[in-house]
């Protein structure tokens, strides 16, 4: 496990500590001109200059604090996230001294609540290369945030390695065969904690929530488009940012049988975690991921018809929360809730609609989509 305790500003010569901003208008992306306090791509960039600039021959895939994505296909929608998400999972292929060598990238993106309001504060990155030979060498990194006083600080860990050399704070070598992956990575400009994958021309970058601060969070992933395959997908482990070819948004309603894309993408965004291992995810977080899969259509249908406030309704999550940044309470109550609609067991109900009572019911007054909830009938068969 490997902790740096000097940061290295991405791009810029000099070492900074963590939070020290490296440019004078925060709120731009990281690689983004400013001038008289506006925002601009350079020259031969395009992109969202308040997010990340990129070149015409890379695809980008963003997630900004609302949330709102900008998928590989450039397909724009809101989705909404408890705990953590699969964002992106893709393989970039490159020749190498005559030798094809494989970078396979999963980025998972770690949400926190403030206040019912959902935020982005950290990324897991799961980075493999495979070699012709079959040699293999696999690294998984953690980054989480916290701001104090509008000051940004980077917790940053290297939970496994292999054949890794790390030669300073900001820099490992990830040996394997014949040739080596250096991985630049530490604060950049304006916030932005950035990993830069040299071997296969990665990039990844993440911005949190500084309060009283207009700069936008956000995570991207920048990948080179000629390069990119999607070939190793598990069923129902498509991640959100999807593809830039054959697999959209409407694929997703497709599949889900969810008529609305928003619907959709937020079941996707619930049960695509797969393999992670962070204890920073709530509570249950599993077995709520489980619960939504092994619901029946029309139970699915019915709970994202009337129960679906639980999900985007910024109030409601507040009061139904055991604090007011943690997401425990939600999942317990969704997991009722879905207890309730796709088994129909009626104790859940009562459940469900008791820690509504108790926790929440000032917002049940003035919501109605919430004071429906509570008028369901516990006896209401969703089989049918």
């Amino acid at each position: 496990m490997v902790q740096p305790s000097v940061i290295l500003c991405v791009g810029l010569s000099m070492l900074l500590l963590p939070g020290v901003m490296c440019e004078e208008c925060p709120s731009c992306g990281d690689n983004a001109e400013c001038t008289d306090g506006v925002c601009s791509c350079p020259d031969g960039l395009i992109g969202n200059p308040r997010v990340h600039c990129y070149t015409n021959w890379t695809k980008i895939c963003t997630l900004t604090s609302d949330p709102l994505m900008l998928t590989f296909s450039a397909e724009k929608i809101h989705v909404t996230i408890v705990g953590a998400t699969r964002l992106a999972d893709l393989t970039v292929t490159r020749l190498i001294k005559s030798l094809s060598q494989k970078c396979k990238l999963v980025v998972w993106a770690l949400t926190e609540r403030i206040r019912g309001k959902l935020f982005i504060d950290g990324m897991k990155i799961k980075f493999t290369r495979v070699e012709d030979s079959g040699e293999s060498a696999v690294t998984e990194l953690l980054v989480k945030s916290s701001v104090e006083d509008g000051i940004v600080s980077w917790d940053f860990t290297i939970q496994e390695t292999s054949n890794a050399n790390f030669q300073s704070c900001c820099r490992f070598d990830e040996a394997i065969g014949s040739g080596s992956c250096s991985v630049d990575y530490g604060v950049g400009a304006n916030n932005f904690y950035i990993f830069n994958f040299s071997c296969c021309n990665i990039s990844v970058g993440i911005r949190p929530p500084i309060p009283g601060s207009n700069s936008t969070p956000a995570i991207w992933v920048d990948v080179p488009s000629p390069n990119v395959t999607y070939e190793d997908w598990e069923p129902g482990l498509e991640p959100i940012c999807l593809s830039h070819d054959s697999y959209d948004i409407d694929s997703v309603v497709n599949e889900t049988q969810l008529g609305d894309p928003w619907d959709a993408m937020s079941y996707l965004s619930l049960t695509n975690i797969g393999d992670l291992e962070y204890d920073g995810v709530p509570n249950n977080f599993t077995q709520l991921a489980q619960a939504l899969r092994g619901c029946n259509k029309l139970a699915t249908l019915a709970f994202y018809d009337d129960a679906v406030f639980a999900l985007d309704t910024p109030p409601f999550i507040n009061c139904i929360s055991t604090s007011t940044t943690d997401q425990d309470g939600l999942v317990e109550f969704l997991l009722l809730v879905l207890d309730w609609f796709c088994v129909g067991d009626s104790i859940s109900c009562a459940a469900a609609k008791g820690l509504v009572s108790t926790k929440c019911q000032g917002v049940a007054n003035q919501n109605p989509r919430v004071q429906a909830f509570l008028g369901r009938s516990c006896s209401r068969n969703f089989d049918t």
